[in-house]
Parts: structure tokens; C-alpha cells; sequence
């Protein structure tokens, strides 16, 4: 997000810009963990891969 601020703005104005700005949105990858079924060792799937 940008916030566009004149040369004389003062702290007051900076600071009630700044408590309008609202936080980024976040991802929580704890839910998605374990959660993928993998038919084949993740060990060995990269060593084919990388054999090609």
C-alpha cells in the first residue's frame, strides 16, 4: 500500500494516515502441514528428477 504524504505534513496527520493502513493478510501454513498424500518418498522423487 502507498501512502502519499505532502512536505508539510505533520506528525499528527502521519500518524493518523499510519492507523489507517491495515495489516498485510498472512497465510498460515500450519494448517495445510501433513496434509498431502505423496504416493512415493520425497527423497526419491528429487533424485529422479534431478537424473534427468
Amino acid at each position: 500500500m502507498t501512502i502519499k504524504l505532502s512536505k508539510k505534513a505533520t506528525k499528527d496527520e502521519i500518524a493518523s494516515l499510519l492507523q489507517k493502513v491495515k495489516p498485510a493478510k498472512t497465510l498460515d501454513v500450519q494448517k495445510y502441514a501433513g496434509k498431502l498424500k505423496w504416493g512415493q518418498d520425497a527423497l526419491t522423487y528429487q533424485r529422479e528428477l534431478r537424473n534427468d
